[in-house]
């Protein structure tokens, strides 16, 4: 997922300098693809991450956090159209996000690396594990 969130924040900041209209056209594919892909792959990553118990709730808080960036990227694209900055500052702006994205799942990949703890807890005994068997009376 870092390097979609980093294929994405490359694909977002570089329409902003000249290049041929086949490049943008590609740029805009990556971007679209890697902003829309990685948003579904952090879903799946979230219903990993949390306990069967409170999955529900941590996928809707990711999700809710996810909706505040719909919501606050129109207005920072006003205010920076307001801003009158120029046509490539505004691109690296909005390619921010996905660098601080790819920092956060980087750590996080690196944190759960270090910490990782089994799935389930080994057997210790073997034969502890044998069905049981029928009484006969």
């Amino acid at each position: 997922m870092v390097a979609f969130f980093t294929a994405g924040t490359l694909a977002i900041a570089l329409p902003g300098f000249k290049s041929p209209m086949p490049v943008l056209y590609l740029l805009i594919f990556i971007a679209g693809a890697t902003t829309i892909g990685t948003q579904i792959l952090l879903y799946a990553n979230t219903a990993q991450f949390y306990p069967l118990a409170m999955r529900s709730t941590g996928l809707g808080w990711a999700s809710g956090v996810g909706r505040t960036g719909a919501i606050v990227g129109p207005l920072l694209g006003g205010s920076l159209l307001a801003a009158a900055l120029p046509l490539q500052m505004n691109f690296l702006v909005f390619a921010i996000p996905g660098l601080v994205a790819a920092l956060a799942m980087g750590c996080f990949i690196l944190f759960n690396r270090r910490s990782a703890t089994p799935l389930v807890a080994p057997v210790a005994n073997p034969a502890s594990r044998r069905a049981p068997t029928a009484v006969s009376g």
